[in-house]
């Protein structure tokens, strides 16, 4: 080769190196002589499931880490979730429960305003929907203790049918339960009747449970609700004593005008449905 020929390929080689040099230096990424492509990436884009379930259950001083984990599990198709992701979400659900509940205790009394915040509300609803979506029997028992939170858990339960009534049953016979709970387990079995979900040993169960809630000094939800069960049912000895609310003035003793007005307005509506049945 000759002598001139082997210095320009060596003022070529050293010309590049100096620019590429110059670009580390001035931050302007200029391409290279060989372009060489990167491998393609493997990694996932969801963390492995045990590392979600384990920050799933962290402390709340890391509340961040535990809200990532409930967003990275509810991208999951729940038929891919496995048994440990499972038992967390389960887990959580239970803890946001315990929660709520300890506050309810703490401000029933209502000496001293609730202060819930926004936050925890919505990741307990969040993590109530992510438990609906595995479908699965064995989260029977943290959704009926997330009774009270509105329709979502109601038509989850009714799902289950008769394997979720007696939880159910307990809390709609229940003088601890809250009430907002008690009205959305008579609701739930109201819908469990209408879907034909129970067995007639259930059935006979539920037509005492709403028998004891027509008697006695009852709130006025429970009360509405229960005549809207009465009414699925069909029981005479129930629809006895709708009929002797929408008509006997002295049945109601004891709420106010107006709710009484309601009440028999709602029993009246129930006997008038029962008879197009």
């Amino acid at each position: 080769m000759k002598p001139l020929m082997i210095l320009m390929m060596l003022a070529f080689i050293a010309a590049d190196a100096a620019a590429q040099i110059k670009s580390r230096t001035t931050g302007r990424r200029l391409p290279p002589t060989t372009a060489v492509e990167a491998p393609p990436s493997n990694s996932p884009t969801t963390a492995p499931q045990d590392d979600i379930a384990r920050r799933l259950l962290l402390p709340d001083s890391v509340w961040d880490l535990r809200t990532e984990a409930l967003d990275e599990a509810r991208t999951l198709d729940p038929q891919t979730i496995g048994p440990e992701l499972r038992q967390a979400l389960v887990a959580t659900l239970a803890r946001e429960n315990a929660r709520e509940q300890a506050r309810y205790e703490a401000y029933k009394d209502r000496e001293v305003a609730d202060n819930r915040g926004d936050t925890e509300a919505e990741f307990r609803f969040r993590t109530i929907g992510a438990v609906i979506r595995l479908r699965d029997p064995n989260t029977i028992p943290v959704l009926v203790q997330s009774l009270g939170t509105g329709n979502a858990v109601i038509n989850a339960l009714v799902q289950f049918g008769d394997v979720a009534a007696p939880a159910v049953l307990a809390v709609a016979r229940s003088d601890k339960a809250r009430g907002e709970a008690i009205d959305d387990a008579l609701r739930t079995l109201t819908r469990m009747v209408q879907a034909a979900k129970l067995r007639p040993s259930t059935i006979q169960t539920v037509r005492l449970v709403a028998g004891e809630r027509l008697a006695g000094t009852q709130a006025y939800t429970v009360v509405l609700n229960t005549i809207e069960l009465a009414e699925a049912l069909g029981a005479p000895e129930l629809l006895g004593r709708v009929e002797q609310l929408a008509n006997d003035p002295t049945a109601l003793q004891g709420f106010d005008p107006d709710d009484q007005r309601m009440l028999r307005k709602a029993a009246a509506e129930a006997l008038a449905t029962r008879k197009k049945k």
